[in-house]
């Protein structure tokens, strides 16, 4: 059994994955992942397919299907797709109202992504709430990416907040376990791209049904904790 965080270490910092956590992006990756690999090698990729691919890094995923010399030209073409399809990324009902919530509260706020670089400055652009956002890392800042416990060292590093005083929110098993390895607390979402049993596999800490749920996170934690302190 977890205990409950001490008191000297309240809720400071929300972290959050992006794709299928804050955003669906979902529309627009499978246009540019499509369009990349059949332009590529001529296969015609399923988008049930890949959208079971979608949480690892851009990289990772085009290698599946393309032979090693061809994924950095292949990078290139899709930041170009990901930046013509951009229209195609919005964020979750209620989410964007969220997270001025959060901020207003206080809280230090974080996105942790497997996004590369292009398609963070992509998505970037289109969101609008770098207002809000303290820290930003995507998995080209990192040797290892999620599940690895190391974006979210580098997010907590950016925003001067220990582990003990964070939690890391996600659609999947890598955002749970990275948040885990990591030292966090954790929150599964059920809305994006994971399946819940996996996620339930995982132990978070916390698990939301609906998005608008973001803005009470601290809320949620709060009463996680109350109950781990009365079960002893």
């Amino acid at each position: 059994m977890r205990h409950a965080m001490p008191e000297n270490d309240s809720l400071q910092a929300i972290l959050f994955d992006l794709d299928g956590t804050l955003i669906n992006s979902l529309p627009a990756y499978i246009l540019s992942f499509q369009e990349n690999i059949r332009a590529t090698t001529g296969q015609m990729v399923s988008a049930e397919e890949l959208r079971g691919r979608i949480s690892i890094p851009t990289p990772q995923i085009l290698a599946f299907y393309a032979a090693p010399q061809q994924i950095p030209a292949m990078i290139e073409r899709h930041n170009d797709l990901m930046r013509l399809h951009a229209d195609q990324i919005a964020f979750y009902p209620d989410v964007r109202e969220a997270l001025s919530i959060l901020h207003a509260a206080g809280l230090k706020l974080a996105v942790v992504t497997s996004q590369i670089a292009g398609e963070l400055a992509t998505t970037r652009a289109v969101l609008g709430i770098d207002q809000w956002i303290g820290a930003w890392i995507n998995s080209d800042m990192v040797a290892h990416p999620k599940p690895a416990p190391d974006p979210v060292l580098l997010a907590l590093a950016q925003l001067n907040v220990q582990p003990g005083a964070a939690l890391m929110v996600g659609d999947s098993i890598y955002d749970l376990r990275a948040g885990q390895a990591a030292g966090t607390r954790t929150a599964a979402v059920t809305w994006g791209f994971g399946k819940l049993p996996d996620l339930l596999a995982c132990s978070p800490d916390l698990v939301l049904r609906r998005p608008e749920e973001i803005s009470r996170l601290p809320e949620l934690l709060a009463s996680r904790f109350e109950s781990e302190a009365l079960e002893g």
